[in-house]
């Protein structure tokens, strides 16, 4: 029975497979050894077959397989060429190789998959659900989900369905009830965006601050999240209480951009059309919320202009409203969703 997928994730899936394939007939033609060689073949050779029946994690696996096998191969290697009382050390058994690779397959199995991915143009199907009650039902090219509170198991599954999962991450906000609020000084914590003391915009120049960031992206790969979506990148239009600068802001954003490609995650950015046209280079997509309600979709144009996806995020559920909106998008060539304020699973509509 085939794995239910959008035909977007099938496609990503096979190149990376294909990818992982070619790189594994490479590998065995840089082996002396025979065995190893033809074992190597052999794994190159079955991991498009697996992706022609719908298995979405064949590339995955094959790269955690390959990677492992190639580890063990040089280990082997290294093994020979020591002597131990100025005699060569026997070469590792075969037999011990073959159960290694039954092992590194296992496990590629199971482990998070984390192969470049960035989002296509094809992938119009996006949402984003940070508060119960959820749908993960709902078909959806990519979904964004709270960081915190998504545990591993959960984008497993979703991928399994053809869903990219990207964590959500406020990263110019300080908020209490996060399990790492107190690793940040009072001293980079400035006013309240409400009035509510329990969430404060963050000094974004303090230095205890990317440490923090570097652990979040850190929990968002090993949670298995495809990508980061980060939020809140605008404290310098804001009362943040401290004398943020467009070069601060950019810098930090920057900096953010490059953290998240290092960790193996795609990056995206909501709002701050402000720099848009300044960020589309290093960040991979655009989630902007009402700005067509404000008037203000135009900078969104730099994404789309690199070649980037561009998802609107709207607030209303009143028909005419909403097929207005649509068209609007429709002109900017992306996609839009009309969600409630409260980010949970419910979705108004979706266009196109």
């Amino acid at each position: 029975m085939p794995w239910p997928h959008s035909p977007a994730a099938t496609a990503r899936w096979r190149e990376t497979t294909w990818s992982v394939a070619d790189r594994g007939h490479a590998l065995a033609s840089a082996i002396p050894d025979h065995a190893p060689k033809v074992m190597m073949r052999q794994i190159a050779a079955a991991l498009p077959s697996l992706a022609g029946h719908g298995i979405p994690h064949a590339g995955f696996i094959g790269d955690h397989v390959m990677g492992s096998f190639t580890a063990g191969l040089l280990v082997q290697a290294q093994h020979r060429s020591r002597a131990h009382d100025g005699r060569p050390c026997r070469p590792l058994d075969h037999r011990l190789a073959m159960l290694l690779l039954a092992a590194a397959f296992c496990l590629g199995a199971v482990l998070p998959a984390h192969a470049a991915w960035r989002p296509s143009l094809t992938e119009r199907s996006f949402d984003i659900q940070l508060s119960v009650p959820l749908n993960l039902v709902r078909p959806a090219d990519i979904l964004a989900l709270d960081l915190f509170t998504t545990p591993p198991e959960r984008t497993a599954t979703l991928r399994v369905h053809g869903m990219a999962t990207v964590c959500h991450v406020s990263a110019g906000r300080w908020q209490n009830w996060r399990p790492d609020a107190k690793s940040l000084p009072d001293a980079a914590l400035g006013r309240s965006p409400s009035g509510w003391p329990g969430e404060r915009w963050l000094d974004i120049r303090h230095p205890a601050l990317r440490p923090v960031l570097e652990r979040r992206l850190d929990l968002c790969r090993d949670h298995g999240f495809d990508g980061v979506l980060l939020a809140d990148l605008d404290g310098y239009t804001r009362a943040s209480g401290f004398p943020l600068t467009p070069a601060d802001q950019l810098a930090f954003n920057l900096w953010l951009a490059d953290a998240a490609h290092r960790h193996g995650l795609a990056v995206g950015l909501v709002d701050n059309l402000g720099q848009a046209s300044e960020l589309a280079d290093r960040f991979d997509f655009l989630v902007a919320s009402d700005c067509l309600v404000a008037g203000d979709c135009a900078a969104a144009l730099a994404f789309s202009r690199a070649g980037k996806p561009v998802y609107l995020v709207a607030y209303t559920n009143v028909v005419r409203h909403m097929d207005l909106l649509c068209a609007e998008a429709a002109a900017l060539d992306a996609s839009l969703i009309f969600k409630t304020r409260t980010m949970n699973g419910k979705l108004h509509r979706r266009c196109p």
